[in-house]
């Protein structure tokens, strides 16, 4: 009898510990682009958690169809821009969806930083959006 309680004491600890397993937080981070260079252009970045991965997605409003707007990572802030540190794919009609090969918990460790997204990339020196992580 002994051995059959064990048994299925067992049986139960690992089916809990299969269904744990598969629960997951998962961190998201989102903030807003605000307008910049008078351009009308708003919008939101979100970054997920994806293994060792991060999704960011940006989503920029009032975009023409067939806009193509190159967007960065950069360190800083909008006040004071730095570097690229990461560039995500253009936002084309107003979405840009790129994975970047770094935990998101990596990209976090490096604020201040913030999304930025270019006129074009003829006058990528003109900035329509921009929004700083959140500290």
């Amino acid at each position: 009898a002994a051995f059959i309680i064990a048994a299925i004491l067992y049986s139960v600890i690992k089916k809990q510990e299969r269904e744990a397993g598969q629960i997951k937080k998962v961190e998201v981070v989102e903030f807003a682009l605000k307008e910049q260079n008078a351009s009308g252009l708003t919008g939101k970045a979100t970054l997920v958690e994806a293994a060792e991965n991060t999704e960011v997605t940006v989503t920029v409003t009032n975009l023409f169809p067939g806009s193509n707007r190159p967007a960065h990572i950069h360190r800083g802030s909008c006040e004071a821009l730095g570097e690229v540190l990461y560039p995500l794919s253009n936002a084309k009609g107003g979405l840009s969806e790129t994975v970047i090969n770094t935990s998101i918990f990596d990209i976090l460790k490096q604020i201040p930083l913030v999304i930025n997204v270019h006129e074009s990339e003829e006058n990528a020196g003109t900035y329509v959006a921009c929004g700083n992580f959140p500290q």
